[in-house]
Protein backbone atom coordinates (compact mmCIF):
# COMPACT_ATOMS: atom_id res chain seq x y z
CA UNK A 1 0.00 0.00 0.00
CA UNK A 2 1.60 3.08 -1.23
CA UNK A 3 1.61 6.46 1.18
CA UNK A 4 -1.23 8.19 -0.31
CA UNK A 5 -3.00 5.33 -0.11
CA UNK A 6 -2.78 4.97 3.57
CA UNK A 7 -3.47 8.40 4.05
CA UNK A 8 -6.46 8.28 2.06
CA UNK A 9 -7.68 5.13 4.39
CA UNK A 10 -7.06 7.07 7.44
CA UNK A 11 -8.82 9.89 6.13
CA UNK A 12 -11.78 8.01 5.60
CA UNK A 13 -11.76 6.52 8.76
CA UNK A 14 -11.12 9.92 10.28
CA UNK A 15 -13.83 10.82 8.23
CA UNK A 16 -16.48 8.00 9.13
CA UNK A 17 -15.67 8.33 13.18
CA UNK A 18 -15.96 12.18 12.79
CA UNK A 19 -19.29 12.43 11.02
CA UNK A 20 -20.68 9.94 13.69
CA UNK A 21 -18.97 12.11 16.26
CA UNK A 22 -20.22 15.14 15.00
CA UNK A 23 -23.82 13.75 14.84
CA UNK A 24 -23.65 13.23 17.80
CA UNK A 25 -22.78 16.60 18.95
CA UNK A 26 -25.07 18.01 16.35
CA UNK A 27 -27.79 16.53 17.74
CA UNK A 28 -26.50 17.31 21.60
CA UNK A 29 -26.62 20.92 20.02
CA UNK A 30 -30.10 20.42 19.02
CA UNK A 31 -31.15 19.27 22.88
CA UNK A 32 -28.61 21.99 24.39
CA UNK A 33 -30.29 24.85 22.36
CA UNK A 34 -34.00 24.06 22.84
CA UNK A 35 -33.59 23.54 26.77
CA UNK A 36 -31.02 26.64 27.01
CA UNK A 37 -32.70 29.18 24.90
CA UNK A 38 -31.52 32.18 23.14
CA UNK A 39 -29.69 33.21 25.92
CA UNK A 40 -28.95 30.37 28.24
CA UNK A 41 -26.61 29.03 24.58
CA UNK A 42 -25.52 32.48 24.62
CA UNK A 43 -23.58 31.50 28.01
CA UNK A 44 -22.41 28.33 26.82
CA UNK A 45 -21.07 30.01 23.67
CA UNK A 46 -19.19 32.32 25.67
CA UNK A 47 -18.05 29.82 28.04
CA UNK A 48 -16.70 27.54 24.96
CA UNK A 49 -15.00 30.33 22.88
CA UNK A 50 -13.61 31.69 26.32
CA UNK A 51 -11.86 28.38 26.92
CA UNK A 52 -11.08 27.88 22.99
CA UNK A 53 -8.85 30.81 23.31
CA UNK A 54 -7.00 29.83 26.49
CA UNK A 55 -6.19 26.70 24.53
CA UNK A 56 -4.74 28.17 21.84
CA UNK A 57 -2.37 29.92 23.85
CA UNK A 58 -1.57 26.87 25.38
CA UNK A 59 -0.86 25.02 22.27
CA UNK A 60 2.24 26.62 21.64
CA UNK A 61 2.93 24.89 18.25
CA UNK A 62 4.54 22.33 20.22
CA UNK A 63 2.67 19.15 18.41
CA UNK A 64 3.99 20.49 14.87
CA UNK A 65 7.24 21.00 16.27
CA UNK A 66 7.66 17.49 17.67
CA UNK A 67 6.53 15.58 14.68
CA UNK A 68 9.13 17.59 12.46
CA UNK A 69 11.52 16.47 15.13
CA UNK A 70 10.78 13.18 15.19
CA UNK A 71 11.16 12.68 11.18
CA UNK A 72 15.08 13.86 11.66
CA UNK A 73 16.01 12.56 14.40
CA UNK A 74 16.76 8.68 15.07
CA UNK A 75 14.09 6.59 16.05
CA UNK A 76 16.33 5.34 19.29
CA UNK A 77 16.04 8.82 20.00
CA UNK A 78 12.67 9.51 19.74
CA UNK A 79 11.16 8.61 23.45
CA UNK A 80 13.15 11.30 24.55
CA UNK A 81 11.58 14.10 22.14
CA UNK A 82 7.92 12.78 22.51
CA UNK A 83 8.63 11.97 26.83
CA UNK A 84 10.53 15.99 27.13
CA UNK A 85 7.31 16.74 24.33
CA UNK A 86 4.69 15.43 27.08
CA UNK A 87 5.93 16.83 30.39
CA UNK A 88 6.34 20.66 28.04
CA UNK A 89 2.97 20.19 27.35
CA UNK A 90 1.60 19.47 30.76
CA UNK A 91 3.42 22.19 32.73
CA UNK A 92 2.44 24.65 29.91
CA UNK A 93 -1.29 23.67 30.00
CA UNK A 94 -1.42 23.24 33.33
CA UNK A 95 0.30 26.86 33.78
CA UNK A 96 -1.78 28.80 30.96
CA UNK A 97 -5.36 27.16 31.91
CA UNK A 98 -5.07 28.60 35.54
CA UNK A 99 -4.32 32.17 34.43
CA UNK A 100 -6.79 31.90 31.52
CA UNK A 101 -9.63 30.83 34.34
CA UNK A 102 -8.27 33.35 36.59
CA UNK A 103 -8.94 36.24 33.93
CA UNK A 104 -12.27 35.57 33.32
CA UNK A 105 -12.90 37.05 37.01
CA UNK A 106 -11.75 40.22 35.34
CA UNK A 107 -13.71 40.11 32.32
CA UNK A 108 -17.87 41.58 32.52
CA UNK A 109 -19.53 37.88 33.03
CA UNK A 110 -21.84 36.94 35.73
CA UNK A 111 -21.29 34.22 37.89
CA UNK A 112 -22.77 31.09 35.95
CA UNK A 113 -20.25 32.21 32.41
CA UNK A 114 -17.14 32.26 35.17
CA UNK A 115 -17.79 28.90 37.15
CA UNK A 116 -18.39 27.25 33.51
CA UNK A 117 -15.17 28.66 32.29
CA UNK A 118 -13.71 26.83 34.99
CA UNK A 119 -15.26 23.76 34.61
CA UNK A 120 -14.60 23.19 31.00
CA UNK A 121 -11.06 24.82 31.56
CA UNK A 122 -10.18 21.32 32.95
CA UNK A 123 -11.51 19.39 30.02
CA UNK A 124 -9.68 21.77 27.48
CA UNK A 125 -6.86 20.80 30.06
CA UNK A 126 -7.13 17.16 28.72
CA UNK A 127 -7.29 17.75 25.35
CA UNK A 128 -4.13 19.71 25.35
CA UNK A 129 -2.42 16.89 26.97
CA UNK A 130 -3.91 14.25 24.60
CA UNK A 131 -2.80 16.49 21.25
CA UNK A 132 0.69 14.48 22.61
CA UNK A 133 -1.24 11.19 21.89
CA UNK A 134 -2.79 12.34 18.55
CA UNK A 135 0.63 12.91 17.24
CA UNK A 136 1.65 9.25 18.17
CA UNK A 137 -1.32 8.29 15.81
CA UNK A 138 -0.66 10.24 12.84
CA UNK A 139 3.26 9.71 13.22
CA UNK A 140 2.01 6.03 13.66
CA UNK A 141 -0.91 5.84 10.72
CA UNK A 142 -2.95 4.73 13.40
CA UNK A 143 -5.52 7.19 13.75
CA UNK A 144 -8.45 4.95 14.16
CA UNK A 145 -7.24 4.62 17.87
CA UNK A 146 -8.05 8.38 18.22
CA UNK A 147 -10.92 7.91 16.10
CA UNK A 148 -12.36 5.69 18.41
CA UNK A 149 -11.42 7.22 21.67
CA UNK A 150 -13.33 10.46 20.52
CA UNK A 151 -16.41 8.76 19.19
CA UNK A 152 -16.67 6.93 22.90
CA UNK A 153 -16.06 10.08 24.60
CA UNK A 154 -19.11 11.54 23.02
CA UNK A 155 -21.07 9.21 23.09
CA UNK A 156 -20.42 9.43 27.02
CA UNK A 157 -20.69 13.10 27.01
CA UNK A 158 -24.02 12.56 24.75
CA UNK A 159 -25.98 10.23 27.04
CA UNK A 160 -25.35 12.47 29.77
CA UNK A 161 -26.51 15.87 28.23
CA UNK A 162 -29.77 14.31 26.97
CA UNK A 163 -30.51 13.09 30.71
CA UNK A 164 -29.47 16.59 31.92
CA UNK A 165 -32.05 17.97 29.73
CA UNK A 166 -34.76 15.50 30.87
CA UNK A 167 -33.87 16.25 34.73
CA UNK A 168 -33.71 19.80 33.98
CA UNK A 169 -30.51 19.97 36.00
CA UNK A 170 -29.04 23.45 34.48
CA UNK A 171 -25.98 24.77 32.24
CA UNK A 172 -23.09 23.15 34.51
CA UNK A 173 -24.24 19.52 34.02
CA UNK A 174 -23.98 19.65 30.63
CA UNK A 175 -20.60 21.29 31.16
CA UNK A 176 -19.77 18.56 33.59
CA UNK A 177 -21.03 16.07 30.76
CA UNK A 178 -18.59 17.38 28.54
CA UNK A 179 -16.02 16.99 30.86
CA UNK A 180 -17.41 13.68 31.79
CA UNK A 181 -16.70 12.45 27.89
CA UNK A 182 -13.38 14.28 27.65
CA UNK A 183 -12.07 12.16 30.73
CA UNK A 184 -12.96 8.80 28.86
CA UNK A 185 -11.62 10.08 25.57
CA UNK A 186 -8.35 10.97 27.33
CA UNK A 187 -8.18 7.30 29.61
CA UNK A 188 -8.93 4.97 26.30
CA UNK A 189 -5.96 7.27 23.97
CA UNK A 190 -3.33 7.33 26.99
CA UNK A 191 -3.53 3.76 26.91
CA UNK A 192 -3.08 2.85 23.17
CA UNK A 193 -0.76 5.78 22.67
CA UNK A 194 1.30 3.90 25.65
CA UNK A 195 1.09 0.91 23.42
CA UNK A 196 2.65 1.88 20.33
CA UNK A 197 4.92 4.63 22.29
CA UNK A 198 6.79 4.33 25.36
CA UNK A 199 5.01 7.40 27.60
CA UNK A 200 7.13 8.98 30.13
CA UNK A 201 8.00 12.44 31.48
CA UNK A 202 11.33 13.93 30.64
CA UNK A 203 12.68 17.36 32.05
CA UNK A 204 15.45 17.94 29.77
CA UNK A 205 15.63 21.73 29.60
CA UNK A 206 17.93 21.43 26.48
CA UNK A 207 15.24 19.97 24.79
CA UNK A 208 12.50 21.79 26.19
CA UNK A 209 14.44 25.07 25.24
CA UNK A 210 14.73 23.72 21.55
CA UNK A 211 10.93 22.62 21.33
CA UNK A 212 9.98 26.11 22.57
CA UNK A 213 12.72 28.15 20.41
CA UNK A 214 11.01 26.61 17.43
CA UNK A 215 7.51 26.46 18.13
CA UNK A 216 6.74 30.05 19.43
CA UNK A 217 6.72 31.70 15.77
CA UNK A 218 4.04 28.65 14.77
CA UNK A 219 2.33 29.63 18.35
CA UNK A 220 2.14 33.17 17.89
CA UNK A 221 0.27 32.34 14.11
CA UNK A 222 -2.03 29.98 15.50
CA UNK A 223 -2.74 32.70 18.17
CA UNK A 224 -2.96 35.16 15.65
CA UNK A 225 -5.17 33.29 13.45
CA UNK A 226 -7.53 32.16 16.38
CA UNK A 227 -8.18 35.82 16.84
CA UNK A 228 -8.89 36.81 12.98
CA UNK A 229 -11.17 33.38 13.06
CA UNK A 230 -12.83 33.33 16.68
CA UNK A 231 -12.09 36.99 18.42
CA UNK A 232 -15.83 37.87 16.86
CA UNK A 233 -17.24 36.11 19.22
CA UNK A 234 -15.65 37.30 22.21
CA UNK A 235 -16.05 40.73 21.21
CA UNK A 236 -19.75 40.02 20.56
CA UNK A 237 -19.52 38.93 23.81
CA UNK A 238 -18.46 42.01 25.56
CA UNK A 239 -20.69 44.42 23.84
CA UNK A 240 -23.63 42.72 23.51
CA UNK A 241 -26.22 40.64 25.63
CA UNK A 242 -25.99 37.19 26.19
CA UNK A 243 -29.42 36.47 23.43
CA UNK A 244 -27.02 37.77 20.93
CA UNK A 245 -24.06 35.70 21.30
CA UNK A 246 -26.53 32.81 21.11
CA UNK A 247 -27.77 33.61 17.66
CA UNK A 248 -24.78 34.22 16.38
CA UNK A 249 -23.34 31.31 18.16
CA UNK A 250 -25.66 28.81 16.62
CA UNK A 251 -24.41 29.13 13.17
CA UNK A 252 -20.94 29.26 14.20
CA UNK A 253 -21.51 26.10 15.94
CA UNK A 254 -22.36 24.65 12.36
CA UNK A 255 -19.86 26.03 10.53
CA UNK A 256 -17.28 24.81 12.95
CA UNK A 257 -18.48 21.45 12.10
CA UNK A 258 -17.69 21.17 8.62
CA UNK A 259 -14.34 22.86 9.08
CA UNK A 260 -13.33 20.29 10.41
CA UNK A 261 -12.80 17.98 7.44
CA UNK A 262 -9.72 20.15 6.13
CA UNK A 263 -8.37 19.84 9.53
CA UNK A 264 -8.73 16.04 9.72
CA UNK A 265 -7.12 15.78 6.21
CA UNK A 266 -3.88 18.18 6.79
CA UNK A 267 -3.62 16.61 10.28
CA UNK A 268 -2.72 13.42 8.25
CA UNK A 269 -0.82 14.97 5.65
CA UNK A 270 1.41 17.75 7.53
CA UNK A 271 3.35 14.72 8.79
CA UNK A 272 4.14 13.64 5.07
CA UNK A 273 4.90 16.98 4.12
CA UNK A 274 7.17 17.83 6.47
CA UNK A 275 9.22 14.47 5.74
CA UNK A 276 9.47 15.20 2.17
CA UNK A 277 10.58 18.75 2.94
CA UNK A 278 13.49 17.19 6.01
CA UNK A 279 14.57 14.99 2.98
CA UNK A 280 14.87 17.54 0.35
CA UNK A 281 12.19 15.49 -1.85
CA UNK A 282 10.52 18.82 -3.30
CA UNK A 283 8.82 18.04 -5.95
CA UNK A 284 6.95 15.44 -4.10
CA UNK A 285 6.23 18.10 -1.96
CA UNK A 286 4.71 20.50 -4.26
CA UNK A 287 2.65 17.37 -5.54
CA UNK A 288 1.42 16.73 -2.79
CA UNK A 289 0.08 20.34 -1.93
CA UNK A 290 -1.72 20.15 -5.97
CA UNK A 291 -3.54 16.88 -4.41
CA UNK A 292 -4.34 18.28 -1.35
CA UNK A 293 -5.58 21.19 -3.11
CA UNK A 294 -7.69 19.48 -5.42
CA UNK A 295 -9.31 17.27 -3.01
CA UNK A 296 -10.14 20.36 -0.52
CA UNK A 297 -11.63 22.33 -3.46
CA UNK A 298 -13.88 18.91 -4.61
CA UNK A 299 -14.93 18.68 -0.84
CA UNK A 300 -15.18 22.29 -0.07
CA UNK A 301 -17.29 23.87 -2.73
CA UNK A 302 -20.36 21.08 -1.80
CA UNK A 303 -20.41 22.13 1.58
CA UNK A 304 -20.18 25.76 1.10
CA UNK A 305 -23.18 25.77 -1.61
CA UNK A 306 -25.14 23.29 0.93
CA UNK A 307 -24.63 26.22 4.00
CA UNK A 308 -25.49 28.91 1.92
CA UNK A 309 -28.49 27.10 0.18
CA UNK A 310 -29.95 25.39 2.50
CA UNK A 311 -29.25 27.50 5.51
CA UNK A 312 -33.04 28.40 6.81
CA UNK A 313 -33.62 24.37 6.86
CA UNK A 314 -29.93 23.70 8.97
CA UNK A 315 -30.46 26.28 11.37
CA UNK A 316 -34.13 25.37 12.38
CA UNK A 317 -33.20 21.97 12.31
CA UNK A 318 -30.30 22.53 14.79
CA UNK A 319 -31.04 24.93 16.47
CA UNK A 320 -35.03 25.34 16.50
CA UNK A 321 -37.23 28.05 15.74
CA UNK A 322 -35.74 30.51 18.37
CA UNK A 323 -33.14 30.89 16.31
CA UNK A 324 -34.52 32.30 13.48
CA UNK A 325 -32.34 35.30 13.18
CA UNK A 326 -29.21 32.84 12.82
CA UNK A 327 -30.15 32.51 9.57
CA UNK A 328 -28.71 35.21 8.06
CA UNK A 329 -25.51 35.12 9.87
CA UNK A 330 -25.09 31.79 8.29
CA UNK A 331 -26.01 32.25 5.08
CA UNK A 332 -23.32 35.39 5.47
CA UNK A 333 -20.80 33.41 7.19
CA UNK A 334 -21.45 30.12 4.50
CA UNK A 335 -18.77 31.63 1.84
CA UNK A 336 -15.93 31.33 4.87
CA UNK A 337 -16.11 27.40 4.85
CA UNK A 338 -14.34 27.09 1.37
CA UNK A 339 -12.25 29.91 2.22
CA UNK A 340 -10.85 28.34 5.07
CA UNK A 341 -10.32 25.06 2.84
CA UNK A 342 -8.45 26.33 0.67
CA UNK A 343 -5.97 28.40 3.18
CA UNK A 344 -5.25 25.04 5.40
CA UNK A 345 -3.27 23.59 2.50
CA UNK A 346 -0.89 26.17 2.34
CA UNK A 347 -0.62 26.86 5.94
CA UNK A 348 0.30 23.00 6.92
CA UNK A 349 2.74 23.52 3.73
CA UNK A 350 4.39 26.50 5.37
CA UNK A 351 4.99 24.94 8.62
CA UNK A 352 5.82 21.88 7.29
CA UNK A 353 8.47 23.73 5.50
CA UNK A 354 9.85 25.14 8.28
CA UNK A 355 8.59 28.92 7.31
CA UNK A 356 6.03 29.20 10.06
CA UNK A 357 7.85 32.43 11.31
CA UNK A 358 6.72 34.09 7.82
CA UNK A 359 3.21 34.09 9.21
CA UNK A 360 3.66 36.18 12.35
CA UNK A 361 3.58 39.25 9.86
CA UNK A 362 0.56 39.48 7.47
CA UNK A 363 -1.40 37.03 10.61
CA UNK A 364 -0.61 40.50 13.07
CA UNK A 365 -2.18 42.04 9.90
CA UNK A 366 -5.20 40.21 10.11
CA UNK A 367 -5.88 40.30 13.64
CA UNK A 368 -5.93 43.80 13.63
CA UNK A 369 -7.48 44.48 10.90
CA UNK A 370 -10.33 42.30 12.53
CA UNK A 371 -10.58 43.11 15.82
CA UNK A 372 -11.06 46.81 14.42
CA UNK A 373 -13.95 46.11 12.06
CA UNK A 374 -15.38 43.98 15.00
CA UNK A 375 -15.40 47.22 16.90
CA UNK A 376 -16.71 49.28 14.35
CA UNK A 377 -19.56 46.99 13.05
CA UNK A 378 -20.79 45.15 16.47
CA UNK A 379 -22.02 48.48 17.76
CA UNK A 380 -23.88 49.26 15.49
CA UNK A 381 -25.17 45.89 13.74
CA UNK A 382 -24.75 43.09 16.41
CA UNK A 383 -23.93 39.33 15.20
CA UNK A 384 -24.85 40.74 11.58
CA UNK A 385 -21.42 42.75 12.03
CA UNK A 386 -19.51 40.14 13.07
CA UNK A 387 -20.60 37.83 10.94
CA UNK A 388 -19.42 40.72 8.05
CA UNK A 389 -16.00 41.19 9.70
CA UNK A 390 -15.23 37.36 9.85
CA UNK A 391 -16.08 37.03 5.93
CA UNK A 392 -14.10 40.37 5.35
CA UNK A 393 -11.33 39.40 7.39
CA UNK A 394 -11.17 35.54 5.48
CA UNK A 395 -11.56 37.21 1.73
CA UNK A 396 -8.64 39.66 2.52
CA UNK A 397 -6.31 36.25 4.25
CA UNK A 398 -7.25 34.28 1.03
CA UNK A 399 -4.16 34.55 -0.66
CA UNK A 400 -1.36 35.24 1.73
CA UNK A 401 -0.39 31.47 2.51
CA UNK A 402 -0.76 30.58 -1.08
CA UNK A 403 0.97 33.61 -2.27
CA UNK A 404 4.31 32.62 0.69
CA UNK A 405 3.93 28.54 -0.26
CA UNK A 406 4.35 29.72 -4.05
CA UNK A 407 7.08 31.99 -2.85
CA UNK A 408 9.32 29.67 -0.11
CA UNK A 409 8.94 26.34 -2.15
CA UNK A 410 7.86 27.30 -6.01
CA UNK A 411 4.76 26.15 -5.56
CA UNK A 412 2.34 25.96 -9.01
CA UNK A 413 -1.48 25.46 -8.40
CA UNK A 414 -2.96 24.43 -11.05
CA UNK A 415 -7.43 25.89 -10.97
CA UNK A 416 -8.64 23.30 -13.40
CA UNK A 417 -10.37 21.10 -11.14
CA UNK A 418 -11.25 24.46 -9.03
CA UNK A 419 -12.82 26.11 -12.14
CA UNK A 420 -15.22 23.02 -13.04
CA UNK A 421 -16.24 22.56 -9.19
CA UNK A 422 -17.13 25.87 -9.40
CA UNK A 423 -19.15 25.42 -12.26
CA UNK A 424 -20.75 22.11 -10.85
CA UNK A 425 -21.78 24.10 -7.45
CA UNK A 426 -23.46 27.03 -9.26
CA UNK A 427 -25.52 24.48 -10.88
CA UNK A 428 -26.10 22.53 -7.07
CA UNK A 429 -27.21 26.42 -5.68
CA UNK A 430 -29.71 27.09 -8.22
CA UNK A 431 -31.19 23.62 -7.75
CA UNK A 432 -31.74 24.32 -4.18
CA UNK A 433 -33.36 27.87 -4.80
CA UNK A 434 -35.61 25.93 -7.20
CA UNK A 435 -36.48 23.22 -4.81
CA UNK A 436 -37.61 26.02 -1.96
CA UNK A 437 -39.14 28.23 -4.35
CA UNK A 438 -41.77 25.79 -5.33
CA UNK A 439 -41.88 24.08 -2.41
CA UNK A 440 -41.12 20.61 -4.00
CA UNK A 441 -41.96 18.06 -1.24
CA UNK A 442 -42.91 20.19 1.77
CA UNK A 443 -44.53 23.47 2.13
CA UNK A 444 -40.75 25.32 2.65
CA UNK A 445 -42.88 28.46 3.56
CA UNK A 446 -43.93 26.62 6.61
CA UNK A 447 -40.45 24.80 7.98
CA UNK A 448 -41.24 26.38 11.57
CA UNK A 449 -44.48 24.12 12.29
CA UNK A 450 -42.65 21.15 11.07
CA UNK A 451 -41.65 18.70 13.44
CA UNK A 452 -37.67 17.98 14.11
CA UNK A 453 -37.60 14.64 12.52
CA UNK A 454 -39.03 15.71 9.23
CA UNK A 455 -37.07 18.74 9.15
CA UNK A 456 -34.16 15.99 9.13
CA UNK A 457 -35.45 14.03 6.56
CA UNK A 458 -36.07 17.03 4.16
CA UNK A 459 -32.82 18.26 5.02
CA UNK A 460 -31.38 14.79 4.29
CA UNK A 461 -32.39 13.83 0.68
CA UNK A 462 -32.17 17.72 -0.75
CA UNK A 463 -28.82 17.71 1.00
CA UNK A 464 -27.98 14.05 -1.12
CA UNK A 465 -30.08 14.81 -3.97
CA UNK A 466 -27.80 18.26 -4.17
CA UNK A 467 -24.51 16.26 -3.84
CA UNK A 468 -25.46 13.78 -6.17
CA UNK A 469 -25.96 16.40 -9.36
CA UNK A 470 -22.97 17.95 -8.16
CA UNK A 471 -20.62 15.02 -8.39
CA UNK A 472 -22.78 13.80 -11.42
CA UNK A 473 -22.04 17.35 -13.57
CA UNK A 474 -18.28 17.38 -12.16
CA UNK A 475 -17.60 14.04 -13.97
CA UNK A 476 -18.94 15.07 -17.02
CA UNK A 477 -17.09 17.85 -16.91
CA UNK A 478 -13.59 16.27 -16.50
CA UNK A 479 -13.38 17.46 -12.94
CA UNK A 480 -13.19 13.96 -11.41
CA UNK A 481 -12.84 10.67 -13.42
CA UNK A 482 -11.06 7.96 -13.38
CA UNK A 483 -7.88 9.10 -14.33
CA UNK A 484 -7.85 12.37 -12.18
CA UNK A 485 -8.63 9.89 -8.94
CA UNK A 486 -5.41 7.53 -9.99
CA UNK A 487 -3.13 10.62 -9.99
CA UNK A 488 -5.18 11.58 -6.51
CA UNK A 489 -4.47 7.90 -4.99
CA UNK A 490 -0.85 7.32 -7.41
CA UNK A 491 2.43 7.93 -5.16
CA UNK A 492 5.59 6.45 -4.14
CA UNK A 493 6.83 5.68 -0.74
CA UNK A 494 8.78 8.72 0.77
Amino acid sequence: MTLTHKIAKHTTIQVVGRVLGYCLSLVSIIFVTRYLGTDGFGRYVIITVFVNAVAILAELGIDQIMIKELYKTKRDNRDEIIANAFALRIVSALIIFIIGALSSHFFPYNSVVVIGIWIVSFSAFLNAISLIFLDIFQISLTMHYQVIADFLGKILTFILVVLSVYLDLGLYFILLAIVAGTILQFSIAYIWAGGLMKLSLKFNWTIWKGLLIKSIPLGISIVLGFIYYKVDTIILSLLKPSYDVGIYGASYKVLDVVVAFPAMFCGLLFPILAGCYAKKHMNRFNALIQKGFDILIITGVPITIILLGLARPIIFLIAGNQFINSIRVLEILAPTAILIFINSIFFIAIVGGDKQNKLIFPFTFLAIFNIVLNLILIPKYSYIGAAIATIATQILALGIPWLLTREFFSTKISFRITLKAMLAGAVMFFVFILIQKFNIGINWNNLENINTFNRLIVLGVVTILGTAIYLGLLYILGGINKTTIQKILQDEEA
